[in-house]
């Protein structure tokens, strides 16, 4: 309700002050700050209530053709509480979920415990990451696998990334263009530098193997791998198109 109320107004913060805050899916709107004060953790509820609308991520945090969107503010968004890697049941799998949305910042705040994948980034353009800790190191896969990445970094466009750390179990930090989101974008201008990584089982930075669109003008500078449990940079395309200027 506080998110639509300061829609209609244009725009504002939704400011999460010291506890600990429960809640269901978060619809984003343009022009709106999520603030988690460095004493607060949002904790994501239990339950099958992350499917709505269809075809949406199902994510604590979630946005689709927004702009002028924040999440910032020093504090904990929490998954252990509710998310899972159940399939097509309506829980969530994600903590952060945004898709075909522009100006978007993330910035100085801990994202630990999702699904599948903890954060994933589909269609951003003009995206701005700064002191972000992204944290699945220690997940495992209760169907028998190992596999939670970190974040994924799907098809977006100008974005800068620093000062940063990505813990997985499974990848890290993934660049892909996924065909199963029913649109791709290319990847490209992308900056990442002055962050860590560290995978448990698999791959600390991987290109692919999902390669729908391509991958063009992305540099990595100054940056750390600690561990991996397979290569430190993985470049794998498994369907076609192109990577370069890498």
């Amino acid at each position: 309700k506080a998110i639509n109320s300061l829609n209609a107004l244009g725009g504002g913060t939704v400011y999460f002050p010291t506890g600990e805050w429960m809640t269901g899916k978060n619809f984003l709107k343009s022009n709106v700050t999520i603030d988690i004060s460095p004493e607060a953790t949002l904790l994501a509820a239990p339950g099958p209530i992350y499917a709505e609308p269809k075809g949406s991520i199902e994510s604590l945090i979630y946005g689709d053709q927004l702009e002028n969107i924040t999440i910032k503010g020093g504090g904990v968004i929490e998954g252990k509480t509710g998310i899972t890697r159940e399939r097509g049941k309506g829980f969530g799998r994600r903590l952060v979920g945004l898709e075909r949305c522009k100006k978007v910042t993330i910035s100085n705040i801990t994202i630990t415990n999702g699904g599948g994948i903890t954060v994933l980034l589909h269609s951003i353009d003009d995206l701005e990451m700064d002191r972000v800790k992204v944290l699945s190191f220690l997940n495992i896969d209760p169907d028998g696998g190992e596999g939670k990445d970190a974040l994924n970094l799907d098809g977006c466009k100008n974005v800068w990334i620093h000062d940063c750390e990505f813990r997985g179990s499974d990848d890290a930090f993934a660049l892909k263009a996924r065909g199963s989101m029913g649109f791709q974008t290319t990847s490209e201008n992308i900056i990442i530098e002055r962050c860590t990584f560290a995978s448990r089982t698999c791959n600390a930075i991987q290109f692919g193997s999902e390669t729908n669109a391509d991958f063009r003008n992305i540099r990595i500078s100054d940056c750390v791998i600690e561990h991996a449990g397979k290569a430190g940079i993985g470049i794998t395309m498994n369907d076609g198109h192109i990577i370069e200027n890498i």
